[in-house]
């Protein structure tokens, strides 16, 4: 996943996290999109103008109803520009009047690229205007902050050894590759060691997990 797939996937989750992405928010992330491709045709790093585009429009899809959350995508964009993408966060944050979860996600995000809370305030009154009021929900961000792990918390597609933009088909291969790297049925008639055995159990609960996970995001 490289800066812009990762801009675009976080912009449709920040515009779906109230249940429904308006046309007006739908329109923002498709003009980004735009801007995006026109930006790597300047810069020559494009071979394939419908591609591409096509591509950033498949990240959008499938980020919508991903598992994954914002903090996961965030550690794909690696950019001296992080204010200016975070500005471009919060307006379509804002689109719509920003709601207490699109405020909350704008905040994580700014941890995440390592503002203080008072520079995402700013960044955020930059937008809003100065009547801006900050929520100070701390509950509900300290709840948010300190929450156990859950399932929806793994890497799904990386601990099947495939890349988000991966279709169907090649998500069901890798899965069947690791089921028999890891099934006890297998495992079990290799001589193994009680340690490996163990691990090997785990994983193969995890990878089940994670393909199931995937399996109902893309309802195949």
């Amino acid at each position: 996943m490289n800066n812009q797939e990762a801009i675009i996937a976080i912009m449709t989750k920040i515009a779906k996290c109230d249940d429904r992405i308006s046309t007006d928010e739908a329109k923002i992330i498709s003009n980004k999109i735009t801007k995006l491709v026109n930006i790597a045709k300047e810069e020559n790093d494009i071979f394939n103008e419908y591609k591409y585009r096509e591509s950033l429009v498949n990240f959008s899809k499938i980020a919508k109803d991903s598992a994954s959350s914002v903090s996961y995508y965030t550690n794909y964009i690696n950019s001296d520009f992080k204010e200016t993408i975070l500005l471009d966060f919060i307006k379509i944050a804002s689109v719509n009047g920003i709601s207490l979860k699109q405020e909350a996600l704008i905040f994580e995000i700014g941890n995440k690229f390592n503002f203080s809370e008072r520079e995402t305030r700013e960044y955020l009154t930059d937008i809003l205007g100065k009547n801006y009021q900050y929520s100070r929900n701390k509950e509900y961000y300290e709840r948010k902050q300190n929450k156990p792990k859950t399932d929806s918390d793994f890497n799904h597609y990386k601990l099947l050894n495939c890349h988000v933009s991966d279709d169907n088909e090649t998500i069901k291969i890798n899965y069947r590759k690791s089921v028999k790297k890891f099934h006890p049925d297998i495992i079990q008639g290799k001589d193994l060691d009680e340690e490996f055995i163990k691990f090997a159990n785990k994983k193969m609960r995890e990878i089940n997990l994670a393909y199931e996970k995937i399996r109902k995001e893309r309802n195949f």
